[in-house]
């Protein structure tokens, strides 16, 4: 069996703040298959972006703080200097970020943009560059790339920047795709547009892509695995159907039982998940979900549970009380 792709060992960022350290991603460890899509999934405020940009070194001001490893086709990234890391990203690693808008410079044509990487990456000339970054827009589904190369930013629709975005990052044929929230701010048909773009996209060049969502429904049926976040930590990790099928971790549960459905016999309010997540700053001992968990015992509020297998291959979580066991 070959190795994979990316291999992710007791990753941890940590944010020196006015009010103390931010434990924003604190010991994940995953891999990502080569060919594959991995869902990330998690409430707003615990980890996905971080964890994104921990991987990628992508991380603002100089207080923060990496640890673990990632390994790359078998190279440590968190052991490469600047201009080493620099020649891998976009290259062999690319990013898509939460919001086109603020992704692209408002002043620059979408041509100057995008040729930009081509002539860094691939030592492109000028008139090379913009006949390559036409052939880009059209893998994207952008009818007149010409027009649109000399177009800037705020001309173009949420949809058409997000495609734009999605042309640079794949520019030079990167061998792992992080798309964070592709589809935020997007409407429901554009997001589903988006969506099937990048599926298409994964297919044609054979890359691994980690869709960041924090709707399990939006990667329900387009990533073969799922990793569950909470307040910083994986806490349920397996095959995409498997945690479907029976999620044993209550937070997984909580979030599949806030996706609005259609075929729903009660179309009552939608199921909310009560309290709030704990602050980064001190968690605190015990399990993180538990003080919102209504499975909880004395043992979820003193002992964190580890990651242990749910008997699918490759499905594991953490909890102490699983889903269909007592407390």
């Amino acid at each position: 069996m070959s190795p994979p792709l990316m291999e992710v060992r007791d990753l941890r960022l940590r944010y020196r703040t006015g009010r103390g350290m931010v434990h924003a991603v604190d010991g994940v460890s995953l891999t990502v298959e080569r060919g594959e899509t991995l869902g990330l999934v998690g409430e707003s405020g615990c980890g996905k972006t971080a964890f994104a940009r921990a991987v990628t070194g992508l991380v603002p001001g100089n207080d923060a703080q990496r640890s673990g490893s990632v390994l790359f086709a078998g190279e440590d990234l968190l052991a490469l200097d600047d201009e080493a890391m620099r020649s891998v990203l976009g290259t062999r690693i690319a990013m898509v970020f939460q919001s086109p808008l603020t992704s692209l410079n408002p002043v620059m044509r979408i041509g100057a943009q995008l040729t930009e990487g081509l002539r860094l990456h691939r030592s492109l000339s000028r008139a090379a560059a913009r006949a390559a970054a036409a052939d880009l827009l059209r893998s994207v589904h952008i009818a007149d790339p010409e027009a649109m190369l000399r177009r800037y930013p705020h001309q173009l629709s949420g949809g058409m920047r997000q495609r734009v975005i999605i042309a640079i990052a794949l520019a030079c044929g990167p061998e792992l795709l992080l798309a964070d929230e592709p589809t935020t701010a997007l409407d429901v048909t554009v997001q589903a547009q988006i969506l099937d773009l990048l599926a298409e996209l994964r297919r044609e060049r054979g890359m691994a892509t980690v869709l960041v969502s924090h709707d399990l429904g939006v990667v329900a049926t387009r990533t073969d695995r799922i990793a569950v976040m909470y307040a910083g930590k994986i806490v349920e990790y397996g095959p995409t159907r498997a945690l479907f099928r029976r999620p044993r971790m209550p937070y997984t549960e909580a979030l599949l039982g806030a996706i609005p459905r259609l075929d729903a016999e009660d179309r009552g309010p939608l199921r909310t998940i009560p309290g709030s997540p704990p602050s980064l700053l001190d968690p605190g001992p015990g399990c993180r979900f538990a003080p919102r968990c209504a499975h909880a015992g004395p043992r979820c509020l003193a002992e964190e549970p580890p990651l242990r297998e749910a008997g699918t291959p490759g499905h594991r979580f953490a909890c102490w009380h699983p889903i269909g066991t007592e407390p």
